[in-house]
């Protein structure tokens, strides 16, 4: 196809181009004119094309890719596209946004490739890449960032960003080449600039104005090299006339093409489910969708769960519920082509879950039972289950942006065989076994030999693995770095996990939970969900989304979790699905007969959002704050829609306050919307401003040093709920109120933007609080001044009293800020007695006891200490009765006591009572308080209601035991005096 030469090729281009033969055609009419014609008309018409587009395709590749090599590559093979699919294209006038579109694709692909081959064969792969220095390499990835998500902007706004961001048009050119008025491409310039920003935030990257032009130095209209030109005419026109016959095309062009056109059926699902939607196909999809399989069918909504009567009205309002979220994409393979036959799991392996095949194309879509997909797994396995893919959607979507299709790519999996035994090692069939990081990646049930296979894949981080089986318990492994609060911090690569894992089920407990409505009468089929659970004995507490820790309610309204292990705390179960409020129930071990959960439906808050002139604001997030009711409030959050509209799910029976968030707009906050059972709170509505900036610095130390990294927090309070929604017996304030934290920036600046009222900034540890009262001023600053860092190091060493050379290894240390903001931790000593921990720089109360509680100390550090010695020695250990207000034994009843730690200075501030294992109350009322610190005063009450009455103290002066006698709940009222006498040397219950 080639004529005598490139340059004389070029050479034609560059004269017919100038002088108008082809040059001054729209992008429709050659493309027209590349598909109609033959010969010479059809080349030319391509390779002006080229010379159009090519200087932006060439930007791009270069923004995206750091060698030389792969940006050539990745130039020719976004035309190879074109070339094959140019009469696939359904908007031909806006070809330049699908070009665009087409090299971000390709850059990705060339990206992913290039760093596969890195690891494989090591080192650069092209010597112009190895020349990145380090602050390149992290330029090179902004700008792949930047380009990313313009390329996902609507196209609307998505062209007018490229022609006045990236290719410097003025707004009256880019309004003609768009062919609309130049204030509608001043309105959707500003629309694209404000997602483009919010959006880039999201992934962690702030933008400011003009921002965009500064990053990207080289321009889209940069020249394009002669010989380049030339050589991707020449190939794209074989490459559409033959496809990729060897030797026409170079392999790794070709193939980098192939992939990319595979992900362009992505776009033409979206089209081709609008149009089945329409027609009202319900239960089968034709080859190139996804076809649904198990519980939940595509193209049909899922089985409803059992809902109140109001939560039924509601789903019958179409104007203001929100419809199921459809997941889509397509399954590809490592070189982006798209497989079909793909099992893939929406929500995989939870209470939820939904799943697909897909179609030959490699496409699926999947409704999903959640008003979010915040965190939400897809899961994809290949038809012989040896390649996995796993894809998580980031939080905060709106329903729009989460049915945008995705790309799940399958990658090689590998095997781990988990076997189960019992306290006896005699193995357990049928147990449940799992393997979790982000999500559960596979989960199966063990054979006769007490042994299962899962498959992992070959790229995942993996936290645990875990055994479960009614009536016989539960167990699992735990990997990776764990915080001292239980935290799993990340796991470990599926690569360093062990070839085979070992679990014990040791025995069950059995926890019953009765779900019942306002009247009484039990609920049926209602799901609870287990939430965090540490065995006794593991480091970490489980904290991750299956079906295992789900149990649902019978005809009486009772679920049974019958696997339970024994656990280092009380246990949470929430009712989960679309029509209860979110509170929890709590079970205690020890707990006989089943804990009543008294559900109260959900219900609405709807309005409208507008902005000063009236017209509907789209896309600002509204959010709901509950008060009121117990512990767990009611909360919901949304974007607006085309006409403003919004609708909250919140909890029936609170308080609310209902406020804008956005960057851009604010509006007073409603701190009165009432929401009560049956009653939905409408016409809550919202006339946008621009209100105003409240804004600062944070410095800290002498030097006035910059503070990152710190918390400032903004309130905004409104009256106490009324007393008819508070529960019996609750005596908390309940205020409602609006609550926003952030953190300073890497140069200590924060800033807010909200509407007219009175606010308590709170400012950074040791700084204070301040009220302030905000009207219609545009800007206001408040600096802070730190007298030293939030945090600072802390190491020390447990010794023994006796001999104090001698390290105690294994002793857990707690330690203890005495201010109000404290966060309280552990730590575990080393082989030598030694920690290391980070501390607030406050006051530290600090404990140490051995592993077995016989030895313990307390010691006192102060703010700027670095280092502590804690001198371990024997503890003693009180016994009593203790009696209700009536005198009568009090059995099963939780005493709440401690070591006092005061929360600040002066006779009335706030304490805690820390040090102290939990402690119930035996059936005749007797209790053991252990391992108390010789010399230490500790304080005992009981919770009743929502209050905690004192029941005694004590003092030990030496180790052993000590009877406290009787105690009796709301007798005991300590003094100044008593609590002195208790700090020198009583060890006797005041009474």
């Amino acid at each position: 196809m080639a004529r005598e030469s490139a340059n004389q090729v070029l050479r034609q281009i560059q004269t017919l181009y100038a002088t108008g033969a082809v040059g001054g055609l729209t992008d429709a009419q050659l493309v027209e004119r590349f598909l109609g014609r033959d010969g010479a008309d059809r080349e030319d018409a391509f390779a002006a094309l080229v010379q159009r587009h090519g200087p932006m395709v060439l930007s791009v590749s270069r923004r995206m890719l750091a060698g030389s090599a792969d940006v050539e590559d990745a130039f020719q093979a976004v035309f190879l596209v074109l070339a094959r699919k140019a009469g696939a294209v359904r908007r031909v006038d806006g070809l330049k946004a699908w070009l665009y579109g087409v090299a971000v694709r390709t850059a990705k692909e060339a990206r992913r490739r290039s760093a596969r081959r890195r690891a494989r064969e090591g080192g650069t792969l092209d010597e112009s890449a190895a020349l990145f220095a380090p602050d390149d390499q992290g330029r090179s990835d902004l700008l792949a960032l930047l380009d990313e998500e313009i390329d996902r902007l609507p196209s609307r706004y998505r062209e007018p960003v490229l022609l006045c961001e990236l290719e410097g048009a003025s707004r009256q050119d880019a309004a003609r080449q768009l062919g609309v008025p130049e204030g509608t491409l001043s309105s959707r310039l500003s629309r694209g600039r404000s997602l483009l920003r919010d959006r880039l935030a999201r992934r962690g990257v702030g933008l400011g104005t003009g921002l965009v032009a500064t990053l990207i130095s080289e321009p889209a209209s940069a020249s394009l090299p002669e010989p380049l030109a030339a050589s991707t005419v020449r190939l794209a026109l074989e490459f559409a006339a033959t496809g990729a016959t060897a030797g026409a095309v170079p392999m790794a062009v070709a193939s980098l093409a192939e992939g990319v056109l595979g992900m362009i059926i992505m776009s033409k699902l979206k089209l081709i489910l609008v149009a089945i939607a329409l027609l009202g196909a319900a239960t089968c999809l034709t080859a190139g969708l996804a076809v649904a399989v198990g519980p939940t069918q595509v193209g049909q909504p899922p089985d409803p769960k059992p809902a109140p009567p109001a939560a039924v009205a509601e789903a019958n309002d179409k104007k203001t519920t929100p419809q199921p979220i459809q997941v889509r994409g397509v399954v590809v393979d490592e070189a982006g082509r798209p497989v079909a036959g793909a099992e893939v799991r929406a929500l995989a392996f939870t209470d939820r879950e939904a799943r697909g095949v897909s179609g030959v194309d490699g496409s699926f879509a999947i409704p999903i039972r959640r008003p979010r997909v915040d965190g939400a797994s897809l899961l994809a396995r290949s038809v012989d289950g040896n390649r996995l893919g796993v894809f998580l959607f980031d939080h905060g979507l709106t329903k729009t942006a989460a049915e945008v299709p995705v790309q799940v790519v399958l990658k090689s999996s590998r095997e781990i065989t988990i076997r189960v035994t019992d306290l006896n090692n005699a193995p357990v069939p049928g147990a449940t076994v799992e393997v979790a990081g982000s999500c559960v990646y596979d989960d199966a049930k063990t054979g006769p030999d007490g042994s299962a296979l899962l498959h992992i894949p070959a790229d995942a981080t993996v936290g645990w693995v875990v055994a479960q089986k009614s009536g016989r318990g539960f167990d699992y492994a735990e990997y990776g770095p764990i915080d001292e609060a239980g935290r799993l911090r990340g796991g470990i690569p599926a690569a360093d996990l062990p070839e085979s894992v070992a679990l014990t089920l040791d025995g069950a407990q059995t926890a019953r939970i009765k779900a019942v409505d306002s009247g009484g009468k039990p609920l049926a089929g209602v799901d609870f969900y287990l939430w965090v659970l540490q065995k006794e004995g593991r480091r970490s507490h489980l904290n991750f989304a299956s079906r295992i820790f789900t149990a649902t309610t019978g005809p009486d309204g009772v679920a049974d979790f019958d696997w339970l292990p024994r656990a280092q705390q009380p246990l949470n179960f929430w009712p989960i699905g679309d029509g209860y409020a979110h509170r929890r129930v709590i079970w205690e071990e020890g707990h006989e007969g089943p804990v009543i959960a008294k559900l109260s439906p959900i219900e609405s808050i709807r309005g409208r959002v507008v902005h000063p002139d009236g017209s509907p604001a789209e896309g600002i997030e509204v959010h709901a704050s509950g008060s009121g009711h117990g512990m767990d409030n009611g909360e919901d959050r949304t974007r607006t829609a085309t006409d403003g509209s919004y609708w909250l799910r919140v909890n029936a029976g609170e308080v609310y306050a209902v406020y804008v968030d956005d960057k851009d707009w604010a509006a007073p906050s409603r701190l009165d919307v009432t929401v009560r059972e049956g009653k939905p709170a409408d016409g809550v509505d919202f006339t946008l401003t621009r209100g105003t900036v409240l804004r600062g610095t944070v410095t800290v130390g002498p030097d006035h040093r910059p503070a990152p990294n710190v918390a400032v927090g903004l309130d905004e309070s409104g009256d106490p709920a009324p007393e008819e929604l508070r529960e019996k017996g609750d005596h908390f304030t309940h205020q409602v109120r609006r609550h926003i934290g952030i953190r300073t920036d890497s140069v200590g600046h924060y800033s807010f933007r909200v509407g007219p009222g009175t606010y308590t900034v709170l400012g950074p540890p040791r700084t204070g609080d301040e009220e302030i009262t905000i009207k219609d001023e545009v800007e206001l600053v408040r600096d802070f001044w730190m007298p030293r860092p939030e945090k600072g190091p802390l190491t020390g060493r447990v010794v023994l009293a006796s001999a104090r050379e001698k390290g105690v290894a294994g002793a857990k240390v707690e330690i203890v800020a005495a201010i109000r903001t404290n966060n309280p931790f552990s730590v575990t000593t080393d082989d030598e007695g030694r920690f290391h921990a980070e501390r607030e720089l406050d006051p530290l109360v600090i404990c140490a006891k051995s592993s077995d509680g016989r030895l313990g100390a307390i010691v006192e550090a102060g703010a700027d200490d670095s280092e502590v010695v804690l001198a371990v020695a024997p503890t003693a250990t009180a016994t009593g009765l203790l009696l209700d207000e009536g005198g009568k034994p009090a059995p099963k009843l939780e005493l709440y006591w401690g070591r006092r730690v005061p929360l600040g200075a002066g006779a009335s501030t706030l304490f805690m009572d820390c040090f102290a294992p939990k402690v119930v109350t035996d059936a005749e009322g007797r209790f053991t308080l252990p391992s108390l610190v010789v010399g230490q005063a500790y304080y005992i009450s009981t919770l009743r209601g929502n209050v905690y009455p004192a029941t005694g103290a004590v003092r030990p002066k030496a180790p052993g035991l000590i009877d406290l006698g009787t105690l009796q709940i709301g007798v005991y009222r300590p003094n100044t005096s008593e609590a002195a006498r208790l700090n020198e040397d009583d060890q006797s219950p005041s009474r």
